[in-house]
């Protein structure tokens, strides 16, 4: 719900009244995984260039199993430097979801969402590092990503940090700092 939450402010920002109230009856329906009706909406709003909705069209699509459709509209948001749409293309070229596998791309994705503070691709950075995908194995630098995401609350990177401090992973072990 958190990133619902960070997507919408910045709709909210960005948008009339009524085009707020059309994306949060997407976002309602989104959530209770009713994708068709969402993608409708999500459709009308990304006629009027809302950011957002472009991000939510192409979960909307990946949830369907339409993952070309999918990549199209991540590209048209992460274009638009949308985090969430940067994100979520990356994933796609680090999994090979609807485009070929493209481990330099999805890198330099998540940085780019990465760098506007957006966890969930902090968190894919950490990952990433850790696990020597796209990137030579660091866990250090994995470590340092992981703490970032998880300073913002991230629940995977907060996880992650515990399995490195319980295992010494680009970080000396303590097991006390784990729970």
């Amino acid at each position: 719900m958190k990133s619902f939450v960070l997507v919408c402010s910045f709709a909210w920002s960005t948008f009339s009244v009524q085009a707020v109230g059309q994306f949060t009856t997407a976002m309602e329906h989104f959530e209770k995984k009713e994708y068709q009706k969402a993608e409708l909406i999500f459709r009308q709003e990304a006629t009027s260039d809302n950011v957002a909705a472009y991000y939510y069209l192409g979960k909307c699509c990946s949830e369907s199993d339409r993952l070309e459709e999918a990549v199209k509209w991540y590209q048209k948001g992460a274009e638009l430097k949308d985090p969430a749409a940067q994100n979520g293309l990356a994933w796609c070229y680090q999994n090979g979801l609807g485009v070929y596998v493209d481990l330099s791309e999805a890198i330099r994705l998540y940085r780019l969402s990465a760098e506007q503070d957006f966890p969930k691709a902090m968190s894919n950075l950490g990952y990433c590092y850790s696990n020597g995908i796209g990137v030579k194995e660091d866990h250090k630098i994995g470590f340092e990503w992981f703490s970032k995401a998880a300073e913002k609350h991230n629940p995977y990177a907060e996880y992650a940090i515990g399995f490195a401090y319980f295992y010494g992973l680009g970080v000396e072990e303590n097991r006390e700092k784990c729970a």
